[in-house]
C-alpha cells in the first residue's frame, strides 16, 4: 500500500497516494517516510485532526534513528499547519544529522536550504544548496530539484 501510495504521489495523484498511505497506516505497513507524506496529505485535503495525529505518530517514532529525524524535519519544514510547523527545530535536527550519519547527504543539505530560506538565511541556504548539488550527480533527477532550490535562493537573496 504505501508503495503505491508513494507512486501516485510521484505521478501527481494526490487522492489515490491519500487512500493507498492511509491504508498502509491502518494495516501497520507505513514507514516514517510514508507517514510523512500522509500527513501533509492530510493536511492539504483539510483533515487537520487526522494531519495533527499523524505528525504526532511521527514525532513519537524512533527518536534516535537519523532516517526518521530528517523525516520529522521535513515535515516541520514543508507543513504549514502552525501545529506542526517549526522551522527552528528542523534546522536542529538537520544540523544534528550534518554532523553525524547523514552529513554527505544531498537531500539533507537541500531541506537545510529549503528551512534557511524560510528562516530568511539566504547566503546561508545557498551554501547548502551549493553543497547539495556538490554531492549530486547531474544525471541524477534529484539534481534538477536542488538546482531550482538554489534558483531560489539566488532569488531570495537578490529580492530579499
Amino acid at each position: 500500500e504505501q508503495h503505491l501510495g508513494l507512486i501516485f504521489l510521484d505521478r501527481g495523484e494526490r487522492a489515490l497516494a491519500l487512500a493507498h498511505l492511509w491504508r498502509a497506516l491502518e494495516v501497520g505497513g507505513l514507514s516514517p517516510e510514508g507517514l510523512m507524506h500522509l500527513t501533509l496529505l492530510l493536511e492539504d485535503a483539510g483533515d487537520v485532526e487526522s494531519a495533527h495525529e499523524c505528525a504526532a505518530l511521527l514525532l513519537q517514532t524512533a527518536p534516535g534513528d537519523p532516517e526518521v529525524a530528517f523525516r520529522r524535519a521535513q515535515l516541520l519544514v514543508r507543513s504549514r499547519d502552525a501545529q506542526i510547523h517549526d522551522t527552528a527545530t528542523a534546522i536542529a535536527l538537520v544540523r544534528k544529522l550534518l554532523v553525524g550519519p547523514l552529513a554527505s547527504h544531498a537531500a539533507v543539505w537541500s531541506l537545510l536550504s529549503e528551512a534557511l530560506v524560510e528562516e530568511g538565511s539566504f547566503e546561508r541556504a545557498l551554501q547548502a544548496a551549493d553543497r547539495a548539488l556538490h554531492l549530486t550527480h547531474p544525471e541524477d533527477p534529484a539534481w534538477q530539484r536542488y538546482q531550482f532550490q538554489r534558483t531560489r535562493c539566488l532569488s531570495s537573496l537578490v529580492g530579499g
